[in-house]
């Protein structure tokens, strides 16, 4: 087995051409096609403003292309021209200052204006910064200087500002004004739910570029328990924006969200039992005929009522039993001395037919809209109905001349059948991991950083198929004073409900370094990647398991970026996490892919 640490000492420009063709950033030209190359991870190309798949990953604000000021260099923290102060341990009254500074960095970046700095002092004794109550919303050309002692002189690297960040953490609209975020330990909370993603670091649109040096970042996990639309968590997430950089810095993202278990499916609902039927007399100087039972009773549905049974034979009418209902009734007997039996339903009611289970494995064929979208699985298809029961026939009267004439045995009423078990429903598939995510993104380029994503989601298992509804038993034979009239026969059992297919197991959630939508240019020098684990697919009883995540250092999901490698690029993929099982015959879907890149 090669080993998993890999460098390589030399200087590689990758070419490739895209499969297809979509503009790196901006308006798409051309006709669809785009998703053939997006299918292995649930990328498609969908541009909504939303995009959240389902997932909570917060507002996404309308684009605005207006230019602002760029934010100042940091030496504007020592000029104090442009400057904004922050100093959580001040207790003087709060003007942004260096002698009067704000206490809270959500409050300086309030009052910021584009083109101004924000100087943040590293607190005594490793304390952090708590702003995990909101997201910091920045705006364009503001920047972000961390690392500051108490007399304002900074060492970006070594004193780093701790801050404790909201699921998402901070979020830059319309990045349009050069700007730098430097000499912070950023760290989110957890999410509280397992629906919503997590972010250090989330640009939408811009035409600027943004800097993030000096940094760690550390994504918090998607909250525990299952969701339907699981959350993913992302280091740094940049959608539409002109130019990223990441520079001496460590971006690690948590753990994505668990796919939600399939529902099981309703049990199908039984058919009632046929009666008998009505009985003969020996000697009987009634004309009316003896009526045939009464076909079982289902208790939802009438369609699935058993057939009457015949009548008996009677003086001076019929005086032979009819035939049972349905396609397989009885025949009547005919009348004499003594009257003919009338005989048993011919067949019993068939059982409906079992519902399907998916037999196609879930894989990477949702879409990414702007997020990650998890990839839920099939559900099965409902068992059939039975059918119904036909009836028995009605028993023939005794007639003669020098007798007193009897009436027939009525024919018994067939079973009710049962109705088909319902569908189990698709589990949902894994939240995904993601250290770096760049939809539409010109340029990036990372130099002497470390990018490493989590593990992905677990998928859900599939939902069992709902047994069927048992068929009702068809009416017995009624021999009364046989040794004159006809027996009534007996009515046939409904057939029972077939049972439903189940759902089949989502796909796990994947894990990756560095995420690629659209993006033109990518450049790393000495740059260490890693991936996590890709989640496990969900299993179901008779449908396929979903295929485990993937586990990938470089993802690209649209046109293929020109990759430039410059110095050592440590690789350290993780592991495609594993495929779901079907447990009715121990049946494995396949591993996650897992590897350096995909193009």
């Amino acid at each position: 087995m090669a080993s998993k640490y890999l460098t390589i000492p030399v200087k590689i420009v990758c070419f490739s051409f895209a499969v297809i063709l979509i503009s790196a950033c901006g308006p798409q030209s051309g006709g669809g096609g785009s998703d053939s190359m997006l299918a292995l991870f649930g990328l498609g190309a969908g541009t909504s403003s939303s995009g959240s798949g389902g997932a909570d990953n917060g507002g996404d604000p309308d684009p605005d292309p207006t230019p602002v000021p760029p934010g100042p260099a940091e030496h504007a923290c020592v000029s104090g021209t442009h400057a904004l102060y922050v100093d959580g341990s001040s207790l003087l009254p709060p003007a942004g200052t260096k002698t009067n500074p704000y206490t809270s960095i959500g409050t300086a970046v309030q009052a910021a204006s584009s083109g101004d700095a924000i100087c943040v002092r590293t607190l005594d004794g490793g304390a952090e910064y708590d702003e995990s109550s909101a997201t910091i919303n920045i705006g364009g050309g503001i920047s972000l200087y961390g690392g500051y002692s108490s007399s304002w002189t900074r060492d970006a690297q070594n004193n780093k500002t701790k801050v404790r960040l909201n699921r998402i953490g901070l979020q830059i609209a319309n990045a349009n004004g050069n700007a730098e975020i430097s000499g912070f330990d950023f760290v989110t909370v957890d999410s509280s739910l397992p629906n919503e993603s997590v972010f250090v670091l989330k640009i939408m649109n811009g035409t600027a570029e943004v800097v993030f040096a000096d940094n760690t970042a550390r994504a918090g996990n998607v909250g525990s328990g299952q969701s339907a639309t699981p959350g993913s968590s992302y280091g740094i997430y940049a959608r539409d924006l002109n130019s990223l950089k990441i520079l001496r810095s460590t971006v690690s993202a948590g753990n994505g969200g668990n796919g939600e278990d399939g529902a099981a499916g309703a049990n199908g609902i039984g058919g009632g039992n046929g009666s008998q039927g009505t009985s003969g007399a020996c000697d009987s100087g009634n004309s009316t005929p003896p009526a045939g039972g009464n076909g079982g009773i289902h208790p939802i549905d009438s369609a699935l009522n058993g057939w009457p049974g015949g009548n008996g034979g009677a003086k001076l009418v019929t005086r032979a039993g009819t035939s049972g209902g349905g396609p397989c009734g009885g025949a009547g007997g005919g009348f004499g001395d003594p009257g003919t039996d009338g005989q048993d339903a011919t067949c019993n009611g068939d059982a409906g037919t079992d519902g399907s289970s998916s037999v196609t494995p879930a894989k990477w064929t949702n879409s990414w809209t702007d997020y990650y979208v998890a990839v839920a699985g099939e559900d099965g298809t409902d068992g059939a109905d039975g059918i119904p029961g036909s009836g028995g026939g009605g028993g023939g009267a005794q007639v003669c001349t020098f007798c007193n004439d009897g009436a027939g045995n009525a024919g018994a009423g067939g079973g009710a059948a049962g109705s088909g078990g319902k569908a189990g429903g698709s589990s949902n598939g894994g939240g995904g991991s993601f250290a770096v995510a760049l939809i539409n993104v010109a340029t990036f380029a990372s130099d002497t950083s470390s990018l490493e994503s989590g593990n992905g989601g677990l998928a859900g298992s599939g939902g069992n198929g709902g047994d069927g509804g048992t068929g009702g038993d068809g009416g017995p034979r009624n021999t009364t004073c046989t040794v004159e009239i006809g027996e009534g026969g007996k009515g046939g059992d409904g057939g029972d409900g077939g049972k439903g297919g189940d759902g089949s197991g989502g796909a796990g959630g994947p894990s990756v370094a560095i995420l690629v939508k659209n993006s033109a240019v990518m450049t790393l020098k000495n740059t260490s990647l890693q991936s996590g684990t890709g989640g496990n697919g969900g299993s179901s009883r008779n449908a396929t398991g979903g295929e485990g995540g993937a586990s990938y250092l470089l993802y690209s999901a649209g046109t293929t970026p020109t990759l430039t490698t410059e110095g050592t690029i440590t690789q350290l993929p993780g592991t495609g996490g594993t495929g779901g099982v079907r447990t009715s015959d121990s049946s494995p879907a396949s591993a996650g892919s897992t590897g350096y890149k995909n193009w």
